[in-house]
Order: structure tokens, then sequence, then C-alpha cells
């Protein structure tokens, strides 16, 4: 049995196909191959990526008619550009266009940052996002690797134990709105679901990524984080 790799990462398989994925990358060598492949891919394509916010409508101008029915993150393999930069950008709209993120459906306006310093892609965000995120640094629990964010909502995406945890923040309650059970930890409620959100004065949080106990490590240290700013 196969996976959609990319959605194990972001933690987006129902939750008995990620646990079925979890045992199979126990004693599955090719499995285990396939998870690795994408992930060096995923470090390779951030670290190349520019530096600048690149709008999606101009990327979509680039791959108009590149057209691929599989929804696996790996359609990059089929194309060829001259030129790093170039090959870059276009294997991370390739494959960031391939995410889906029920939380917050992408848009044609929506921009992607692949920026890594906290304080410099919050001030970026503010703008597209009409508010002011927190720049987490999760402590020191993981590496910042970039965002992509839209009217009312922002999403910042942190590497945690060689894995992409997603940490995303709206002026409203929809990121809550899928939870099935409170938690209190540590004088914070949280709503947990697929993933685990709560709010804190203005905005609402919501962390997602392949695995819970890490899933937990990442809200509260996001989450203490956040509380320390206000």
């Amino acid at each position: 049995m196969r996976f959609d790799w990319q959605k194990f990462e972001d933690g987006t398989l129902a939750p008995d196909d990620q646990k079925r994925a979890e045992e199979l990358l126990k004693h599955d060598e090719q499995a285990q191959k396939e998870l690795e492949g994408l992930r060096h891919f995923r470090k390779a394509v951030r670290k190349a990526a520019m530096s600048e916010p690149f709008p999606e409508k101009k990327l979509e101008k680039i791959l108009s008619g590149v057209a691929d029915p599989e929804p696996t993150g790996w359609r990059w393999q089929r194309f060829a550009v001259p030129g790093m930069a170039a090959a870059a950008v276009i294997a991370f709209a390739l494959f960031a266009i391939g995410q889906q993120n029920p939380l917050n459906s992408t848009k044609s306006t929506e921009i992607r940052y692949a920026l890594n310093d906290p304080v410099q892609l919050a001030t970026q965000v503010t703008q597209r996002a009409g508010f002011t995120p927190p720049a987490l640094t999760l402590a020191g629990l993981g590496s910042l690797e970039g965002a992509h964010c839209d009217d009312g909502y922002a999403c910042f995406d942190y590497m945690v134990d060689g894995e992409i945890y997603h940490i995303t923040m709206r002026l409203d309650q929809m990121l809550l709105q899928s939870c099935t059970e409170k938690i209190s930890k540590n004088g914070i409620d949280y709503s947990v679901g697929r993933g685990i959100g709560w709010c804190d004065g203005t905005i609402t949080y919501m962390v997602e990524g392949p695995r819970e106990e890490t899933r937990w490590r990442v809200a509260e240290a996001a989450a203490h984080e956040a509380a320390s700013m206000v």
C-alpha cells in the first residue's frame, strides 16, 4: 500500500491513513526512501527559492499549459527549465500549488514567501494579511521555512525534527470549527481536531503536521511565546 507522502508530511491524511503510513515507515524501505526523497526535495527548493514574494498569478502565467492529473507532490520530476533560479521557482510553484490546506483555500491572490527570518517574514505578511502576526521562533524547537498569506489569514511553515508543521493564523474562529475536543494545558485552552488550535487576543491559531506528539510541542511553544508578546 502506498500513500501520498506530501499529505503525510503536512498532516492532511485521514487519521487512519496517517497511522497506517507511520506503521509502514517502520519496516518498508521503499516507503522510507520515498519520504526521504520528498524531504530532500523540499529542503533543496526552500534553500534555492527566491527571497522575495512571488505572486501566484505570475506563477500561473509561467506554468500555463502545464497540466498533470496526478495528485502527488512529485510532478516536478517531469519538467526541466534552464537556470537554477527558474527551476527553483517553478518547482516550488508546482509543489506548493499541489498542497491543499482545507483550513484556508488557495486563492490566485495568495502570496508565498521563502524567508526564514521571523521578524522580516512577519513584516512582509502584515500588509497582505491585514493584521500583524507574532514573529514566532518556537524557542528553537524548529526552523522557519517560509509562509503564505492573503487577506485575513497567514500560514507559517516550520521544520521540526525533519518534518514540516504549519501554524495558521486568522482573525476569526474559522480554524476551530472542525475541532471536536477541548483540552486545557498550563493555563491555555486548546481546541483539538485534525490540528491543535487556540485563541490569543484577536488572533486564532491552528497547528497542523504529521505527528500528534510534535503538534503538541509546536502548539505549546507557539501559544506561550505568542502570549508573552501580548
